[in-house]
């Protein structure tokens, strides 16, 4: 059981863009998270990991020894992972959480990630498999407005960032003072409406940049929590039963009833009971009338209608054999 006085807070300080000019982004949120670490200071039991101790083997000590209730963690991160440090030596990230690997460090904890796309696959799952009691995150990119030759050395004080990252900062903080997801996923949006709400009336040269970057992320926002039903991805299909629904504004919508992409096999129609075969019966009736005819005939008198029965039968044989052929082209037909 997690200790509910204990709160763990992860954020690298380097990444692939970090150079003498460019703090970096992971840097530019180290600074500006200062009030959510003073908060955490003033509530908890803090631990903190920072720069070069963001790695997979320290989290997951700092997890066992102190059990925090709430992790938070900043970090580049992408669908299936969330990374920590950035290493210039090897030219690579520190993996920290990885998709059906690890999520069951997060068992029974509270979890915020700022971090690229981890909403979208990796924050479902730390839920679904891991056991978190929530989890808060993006399911698309973070992105913020900064002014690296003003406030590079200062990133706190850059008015751009510190907007853009104020609702973040508001969900930590509500989460630290509440434990409770459901108002720090309020909280976090109300404080984006806010901001936009800000920037849609200031006449600065970047308002509409970072207008933009505050929208974006308000839209990417997502929250899971354990024994609620998840909102479905947009686009994705499922069979219940025989019946195919289709996610749509992140619920699931009925596309169609007895579906055959969901195995439903439509029964099948009764055969139509075979057609009488009258025409072959017409022809043997016109050829027994003409036997009968001739045997009437050789009684009266041969000899008198001999050249009218020749015409006469062949006449009826050619009437069968068309009427014969007619039905048999019929037949054929229906086959194809």
């Amino acid at each position: 059981m997690p200790n509910q006085k204990v709160v763990l807070i992860v954020n690298p300080t380097v990444d692939d863009k970090t150079t003498e000019d460019c703090p970096g982004v992971v840097y530019y949120c180290y600074k500006i998270r200062q009030p959510v670490y003073d908060k955490a200071n003033e509530l908890y039991n803090a631990q903190f990991l920072f720069g070069d101790d963001v790695t997979y083997e320290k989290v997951r000590d700092a997890l066992q020894q102190h059990d925090p209730i709430i992790y938070l963690a900043n970090g580049h991160g992408y669908t299936n992972v969330q990374t920590g440090q950035y290493f210039p030596e090897t030219e690579s990230y520190e993996v920290i959480f990885q998709l059906n690997d690890n999520e069951d460090w997060l068992n029974g904890r509270i979890v915020y990630f700022l971090s690229c796309y981890c909403g979208a696959e990796l924050g479902r799952s730390i839920v679904e498999k891991g056991g978190a009691i929530a989890f808060i995150g993006y399911n698309d990119t973070f992105t913020f407005v900064w002014k690296l030759e003003e406030y590079k050395d200062h990133p706190e004080r850059d008015p751009y960032a510190t907007s853009c990252l104020k609702p973040s900062n508001i969900i930590e903080i509500t989460l630290l003072e509440t434990k409770d997801p459901d108002k720090a996923f309020d909280e976090g949006i109300n404080a984006f409406y806010q901001e936009i709400e800000k920037w849609r009336q200031s006449d600065d040269p970047l308002a509409s940049a970072v207008l933009s970057s505050l929208i974006h992320n308000k839209d990417a926002l997502v929250k899971y929590k354990l024994g609620e039903e998840f909102p479905c991805r947009e686009g994705d299909v499922k069979c219940e039963g025989y019946d195919l629904y289709e996610c749509v504004d992140g619920r699931w919508q009925l596309r169609e009833e007895n579906s055959r992409a969901c195995g439903y096999v439509p029964p099948t129609p009764p055969r139509p009971a075979p057609a009488f075969p009258i025409l072959p019966f017409i022809g043997f009736g016109f050829t027994s009338l003409l036997v009968s005819g001739l045997k009437y005939k050789e009684k009266v008198d041969i000899e008198k209608y001999k050249l009218e029965e020749k015409k006469f039968f062949e006449t009826l044989m050619t009437i069968s054999l068309l009427l014969g052929a007619i039905y048999i082209g019929i037949k054929a037909k229906k086959k194809f």
